[in-house]
């Protein structure tokens, strides 16, 4: 009777060491799959920042046609392999576009500022795609 007590008590603690375990897994899983769930958030995350700036960077180009040209210049190779951009080097260096001694940016933001208000006051007063037909027809004539 005293060996069976014995043994069974030695099963009884073997099963609570067992459930312990068991439960440490559980914790391990638990963290596991919490950061797996976080994850796959930021990758989510991560998926529509990215569409959203391949769209904005589409927009861009569409917008600003010198980004097109500027882009064509140097191979996309090139840039994978040296992650270096042209005009990081050229910035700032005189002679290049890139050369902004000398230039006030409060000037030139003012001017910008009056082309824009002068622009909005031409349409109220021109039809765009008449100057545009115009301007074509212009410019197909023998000179």
């Amino acid at each position: 009777m005293q060996e069976e007590l014995s043994t069974l008590s030695r099963f009884d603690t073997e099963l609570k060491e067992l459930d312990r375990v068991i439960k440490e897994k559980k914790a391990v899983i638990s963290a596991a799959d919490l950061k797996l769930t976080q994850a796959e958030h930021d990758i989510q995350n991560l998926n529509k920042d990215k569409t959203a700036a391949v769209n904005h960077v589409s927009k861009l180009e569409q917008q600003y046609t010198w980004i097109v040209e500027e882009k064509a210049l140097v191979p996309l190779a090139f840039f994978r392999r040296h992650h270096a951009n042209i005009r990081h080097r050229q910035f700032g260096k005189q002679g290049t576009q890139y050369d902004f001694t000398g230039i006030e940016v409060q000037d030139l933001r003012q001017k910008c500022e009056d082309l824009e208000n002068s622009q909005k006051g031409m349409k109220k007063k021109l039809n765009p795609k008449v100057m545009n037909m115009i301007d074509r027809s212009v410019a197909r004539a023998p000179s």
